[in-house]
């Protein structure tokens, strides 16, 4: 079986470009150096000294023909496959005030077509993102970004919060025995829909 893959190409990985990326003095230029840079693709925010910032993906991103990637296909009857790469003014670009991705999907329509499936994530994280984004007008400081980074308030799974509780026990705590034969106590999630906090602590 022969397999297609960009890190086989010519120029796949060119950590130069890396290094001039660091010394781009604007979003323009970093965008530039962006869609020439060899390495795999990702999300890539920049932003500069002037406020400007913008989202774009880094790194060649193949010229799909006849299929978007999302599975395997062969090329033998040369109806699908790869042109080269994407020309820079090709690549999608998002400018705006208020950026977010999280891994999910960023674009839409003849864009994401060009760039095709890439396994995005289900938009949850970056729906809780663009939400804190927007409750604040003005500048943020360090601190604001910091706690919208800590923040892992998921609002989509409240739904199945209050289902699981509505099957526990009306004293919502029930003692049972774990595999060691050690008390434990369930306990219900937490009321801020937060994912992180664990179902099951030690009994005191």
């Amino acid at each position: 079986m022969a397999m297609r893959w960009s890190a086989h190409d010519a120029g796949a990985v060119t950590p130069g470009g890396i290094l001039r990326l660091m010394r781009a003095g604007s979003v323009d230029a970093a965008l530039a150096l962006a869609h020439q840079i060899g390495m795999p693709q990702q999300n890539f925010i920049v932003g500069d000294s002037s406020g400007a910032i913008a989202w774009t993906i880094i790194g060649r991103v193949p010229a799909r023909f006849g299929m978007d990637g999302r599975r395997p296909s062969s090329w033998a009857d040369g109806s699908r496959g790869w042109s080269g790469t994407l020309p820079p003014d090709q690549v999608p670009v998002v400018r705006q005030a208020r950026i977010w991705t999280a891994n999910t999907r960023t674009v839409g329509g003849d864009a994401y077509a060009r760039l095709g499936y890439g396994g995005y994530d289900n938009g949850a994280r970056a729906e809780r993102i663009r939400k804190r984004l927007f409750q604040k007008n003005g500048d943020f400081t360090p601190k604001d970004m910091l706690s919208i980074q800590l923040d892992v308030r998921n609002d989509r799974n409240r739904f199945w919060q209050a289902q699981m509780l509505a099957a526990l026990p009306r004293t919502r705590r029930c003692a049972h025995r774990s595999r060691t034969g050690r008390a434990r106590r369930t306990l219900p999630p937490s009321a801020s829909g937060s994912s992180t906090r664990s179902a099951a602590e030690p009994s005191r």
